[in-house]
């Protein structure tokens, strides 16, 4: 196992040999704690790399507000991954008892009430780069399911409801 140490992520342990490694820590947002996981090649680590995908933490007050608006938007789509996920939740009588205290919120209080709940930071696909998905929930207590909006450096680059 080797170590790298960085200003942002702190202590980075992991194994050279390993082609995943995975690294979790926490972070505050608006008075909440949000998870913040790298999944990365063990190879590739070091500091560069670190340096390189560091601004999804740095920045995430922005990014929080650029998938906020994605949310939104998202809501105006002729196929809607939002209202998929609200309409979902609202039939969940659990949920709504649980979440809203048994009364049927309109949706724009249920995407209002949608929080931050997971920053994940892995590989892109073609391996070109990093990505960061942002994962938000009505309230991960209640459902497994989540609305990941995905980021290509400051870019809304997809959104998506995952388990």
């Amino acid at each position: 196992m080797r170590t790298v140490v960085h200003e942002v992520f702190g202590e980075v342990e992991f194994d050279p040999e390993n082609d995943e490694n995975w690294w979790e820590s926490e972070v505050e947002l608006d008075g909440r704690t949000v998870g913040v996981s790298l999944l990365f090649e063990g190879s590739a680590v070091d500091e560069g790399l670190l340096d390189r995908v560091a601004p999804y933490v740095t920045n995430l007050p922005e990014l929080a507000r650029t998938a906020r608006a994605a949310i939104r938007a998202d809501l105006d789509s002729e196929v809607s991954e939002v209202a998929e996920y609200v309409e979902h939740h609202l039939e969940e009588a659990s949920v709504v008892d649980e979440v809203f205290g048994g009364t049927t919120p309109d949706t724009e209080e249920f995407v209002a009430r949608l929080s931050l709940v997971r920053v994940g930071i892995h590989r892109v696909d073609d391996g070109t780069g990093y990505e960061a998905v942002l994962d938000y929930s009505i309230d991960p207590e209640a459902t497994q399911y989540v609305l990941a909006v995905k980021f290509d450096g400051n870019e809304v680059t997809g959104l998506y409801t995952e388990s």
